[in-house]
């Protein structure tokens, strides 16, 4: 057997990814045979871009939910599900870099609250998940460059707007305004490879093309900036899988398109989503399907899906809202009802196997219920019966929940870990940390916010 790191390689990335809960493996290198670094991405990310490459020989490495690297085998869980896993090598790149404000500047500290790059920064692109290709996009002295791991520059700012890499190529601009349409996109090496042109609005590069606008119309263009598929779509989705949604008419049905503009499927559905393990959601006049990319209904839902994204739910949870006249129950993935349509209100993530409903919530803030609301499980048992003026949703298993207009802490067994103290919901656990919003009065009009990063048993890691 072929050893690396100490640990067996994975002989292909699709066997090695399939199945995988996002919920839990959070981040990935994909590693070349010889050890040169290849991809550092989210695992959805992955799953799209590495769709049948069956043959490619690679080994993945991942970031477990409890901070550390592992070196994954076929089945591939979190440790705690796999006492067989071991820690990788030491030397392996750190990603667990959390960005981090101070005064008007930002940095990036890791999961201890060390600082790890300097707080030089305006702005930083992506608050969330930064470096997900190993490299951020950040700002200084009013331009966009890229900086890597350490925080060195990769490509000095040179740009109004910059995007982050997705793949090689990244989008950047040189207007003032980031929400400009008209973008060109450069490569690793900072060389433009597309000249700026009118792009809709987030789009990006799926299955090695991008949607792109002339006369307010959509087609796609391939990594070199030629245009391979004509403006001719009133409307149209991102290539997955080898195929994408379009619309041909004004207010007219959809059907899928191959990477050549081949129509596949014809133009019958009132919407269609993206192909996902060969499988997609779309709907007719006669109700929601799950369709393979022959067009035959592999599923047909009892009631009305509540959530568009469907496959990526479906990958996490194998349960689907579902809604009727006002009110909400989930499916499983063929589209039987298994909990009934009962709730005023539904979360449309399970976490950690458990989800939260409301019979009693009403309008709030926003599309949400606020009250009474509490935890089932996938089968639609009461598993915390407690009930809160609003959740979060699980994760890491750790929830933020709302009493009394102040968010606090619970585990699964629904126990307060914390004093309810927070005005604003923290963010949903990831690495083993949260991002919580402090709100400091500053004697104007609106009290001035920081971030600070709590750890799983709600004590602050890192605070301005």
């Amino acid at each position: 057997m072929d050893i690396k790191y100490g640990f067996p390689r994975i002989s292909s990335v699709s066997q090695a990814l399939h199945g995988m809960d996002i919920d839990y493996l959070l981040n990935a290198f994909i590693m070349s045979m010889n050890g040169e670094l290849l991809y550092q991405k989210d695992i959805a990310d992955i799953r799209m871009m590495l769709q049948g490459e069956q043959s490619t020989i690679v080994d993945v490495v991942l970031l477990s939910t409890d901070g550390q690297l592992y070196y994954g085998g076929f089945t591939l869980l979190p440790s705690s599900q796999n006492p067989g896993w071991k820690k990788a090598d030491k030397n392996l790149p750190p990603v667990s870099l959390l960005p981090v404000k101070r005064g008007d500047k930002w940095g990036f500290i890791d999961v201890t609250g060390k600082e790890v790059i300097p707080f030089v920064f305006d702005q930083i692109r992506d608050r969330k998940t930064p470096f997900k290709n190993g490299i951020e996009a950040v700002k200084q002295r009013d331009k966009w460059g890229y900086i890597n791991l350490a925080g060195e520059w990769v490509l000095p700012p040179e740009w109004s707007s910059a995007k982050n890499f997705r793949g090689e190529l990244a989008a950047v601009n040189d207007k003032v305004s980031f929400l400009t349409v008209e973008w060109g996109f450069i490569d690793r090496q900072g060389s433009t490879v597309i000249r700026p042109r009118k792009l809709p609005f987030a789009a990006f590069f799926s299955d090695g093309l991008c949607q792109v606008l002339e006369n307010d119309l959509t087609g796609f263009m391939n990594t070199k900036g030629e245009i391979v598929i004509s403006c001719k779509y009133y409307d149209a989705k991102e290539f997955t899988e080898g195929l994408a949604s379009v619309q041909l008419e004004k207010n007219g049905k959809y059907g899928y398109i191959d990477r050549t503009g081949k129509t596949i499927l014809p133009y019958h559905y009132s919407s269609a989503y993206p192909f996902y393990d060969g499988r997609a959601l779309v709907s007719t006049d006669d109700g929601s399907f799950i369709i393979d990319k022959q067009g035959d209904i592999k599923a047909t839902f009892e009631e009305t899906p509540a959530h568009t994204f469907f496959a990526k739910q479906r990958v996490v949870n194998d349960r689907i809202r579902a809604s009727r006249d006002g009110k909400y129950g989930f499916m499983d993935g063929s589209g039987k009802l298994v909990i009934p349509i009962q709730y005023v209100d539904a979360k449309s993530f399970f976490g950690d196997g458990l989800i939260g409903v409301t019979l009693t919530g009403i309008k709030g803030k926003g599309n949400e219920k606020e009250g009474g609301w509490f935890f089932i499980d996938k089968d639609g048992n009461t598993v915390i019966k407690e009930t809160f003026e609003q959740i979060s949703r699980f994760s890491e298993g750790r929830c933020w929940v709302k009493r009394n207009g102040k968010w606090g802490l619970i585990d699964t067994d629904g126990k307060l870990l914390t004093y309810l103290k927070y005005n604003i919901m923290p963010t949903p656990f990831r690495n083993g940390v949260s991002r919580v919003t402090l709100e400091v009065d500053s004697g104007g009009l609106l009290p001035e916010i920081f971030y600070a990063y709590v750890s799983r048993d709600g004590l602050i890691i890192w605070e301005p």
